[in-house]
């Protein structure tokens, strides 16, 4: 088994991306906090389960308006530094909340407020630690880091949401979201202990002001534009939301009233079909570089998607079992085969994405790959709220299921994926 681990070894001599790998790790442990804690105290401020989807619909805004402009900004800025100062910010917008929360201060206006300002700062972020990122390792380790980034960040996932009930439980929402804030700070600390210092780039980098701005928005465009395998593994990205939006959207709905679990089992039934499906996830990124060894990675691509096609396929007919253990089992078998072939194909897109971006357009490029894989969770939402009014659940599924198998198969044809 050690053996086996010895793709991972050549991680332990890159100092500053194990810096950011812990901070980032950390950040996600509180992340999963948050998603329990803010959601408590939003639905505590506002009453309303529509103004709870309003807020968090809005949280997806900035990333999509505001990444292909913020990739740009973050091209021009010293990367390790705008990620500390972000972090910072968003620590100290998360301690704002649970104050105000705690002085009975908190607003339906203020949430909105801050929730834009939250995803402002991460909009600016997200492009400045991408491109961080292909800095601090050489090409040959960008699958291996992809990886074991992948497989560390669901167990830190896992993790959190293992100990966020219990944390809102005992000690209160604001002492969760206190515990959020302090994992921003430590992840600003690591970022911290990173010696990679920014060169100075040349082209339209060099040049100032509006003028500037724009010649290299335009340079970012194109280069994404004219390279086909960006191109595919754009629609790759948008198409895996896509696919598995149908779970994100109906799973409470599924296991309560048609795999007929009833409220009070189907609370422990979707806790544990979600935890079976973050371990899949990072168990499929951890074994990626094992398997690309002796598998091509388009074959890979290909396989891990039918796959993913098959689970939302056998979800479907899962109704149609008798027995509820029966209908229990196979769901978690199909959640945790779900989350590894998600695992393996989100695990292609980074490590695809990483080698395909040159260093000088990777925040900018980034930018865009962000906005636009963020408009795929809210266009399969409206596409799944359209549909659930004219199909059941599970035939949701079925149709999902099947346009994901034509999908992958369609990736054989297709030009930008034959270069993976």
């Amino acid at each position: 088994m050690l053996s086996k681990l010895d793709a991972y070894k050549p991680l332990l001599r890159q100092r500053d991306f194990l810096a950011t790998l812990a901070g980032n790790t950390v950040s996600r442990f509180g992340d999963s906090i948050d998603s329990i804690a803010f959601a408590w105290i939003v639905y505590q401020v506002t009453g309303s389960a529509s103004l709870m989807a309003l807020i968090l619909a809005v949280n997806y805004l900035p990333t999509i308006l505001l990444q292909p402009f913020a990739g740009v900004l973050s091209e021009q800025m010293d990367k390790r530094r705008t990620v500390m100062v972000c972090d910072a910010v968003r620590g100290g917008l998360i301690l704002l909340i649970a104050a105000l929360y705690r002085m009975g201060l908190l607003s339906v206006p203020m949430l909105f407020a801050v929730t834009l300002l939250q995803s402002g700062v991460e909009a600016l972020e997200m492009p400045a630690g991408s491109a961080l990122t292909v800095r601090l390792l050489p090409q040959k380790l960008y699958t291996v880091g992809a990886s074991l980034r992948g497989a560390v960040s669901r167990a830190a996932e896992l993790v959190g949401l293992a100990c966020a009930g219990g944390i809102v439980a005992v000690l209160g929402a604001p002492a969760a979201l206190l515990i959020d804030a302090a994992t921003f700070f430590i992840c600003c600390g690591c970022y911290g202990l990173v010696r990679y210092r920014e060169e100075k780039s040349g082209g339209a980098q060099g040049k100032s002001g509006v003028q500037g701005y724009f010649s290299m928005l335009r340079e970012g465009v194109a280069y994404a534009v004219h390279s086909p395998l960006i191109l595919a593994l754009m629609l790759l990205g948008m198409m895996i939301n896509l696919f598995l939006n149908p779970i994100n959207s109906f799973s409470t709905i599924y296991i309560i009233d048609d795999l007929r679990f009833g409220e009070t089992m189907g609370a422990g039934v979707l806790s544990a079909a979600n935890v079976c499906l973050t371990i899949g996830l990072g168990l499929g990124a951890f074994v990626y570089p094992f398997l690309e060894k002796s598998v091509a990675r388009r074959k890979l691509l290909v396989g891990s998607g039918m796959g993913l096609a098959l689970t939302l396929l056998i979800m479907s007919v899962l109704p149609l079992l008798p027995e509820m253990w029966m209908r229990a089992a196979l769901l978690f078998l199909a959640t945790f085969l779900c989350g590894g072939c998600a695992g393996i194909i989100t695990t292609v897109f980074s490590a695809s994405f990483m080698e395909a971006v040159g260093q000088q357009y990777m925040a900018r490029v980034s930018g865009l790959m962000n906005a636009g894989l963020s408009c795929a969770p809210c266009l399969g939402s409206l596409c799944c709220s359209g549909l659930a009014a004219l199909l059941p659940v599970p035939a949701l599924f079925a149709l999902f299921g099947g346009a994901a198998a034509v999908f992958f198969l369609l990736t054989r044809r297709m030009r930008g994926f034959h270069s993976l």
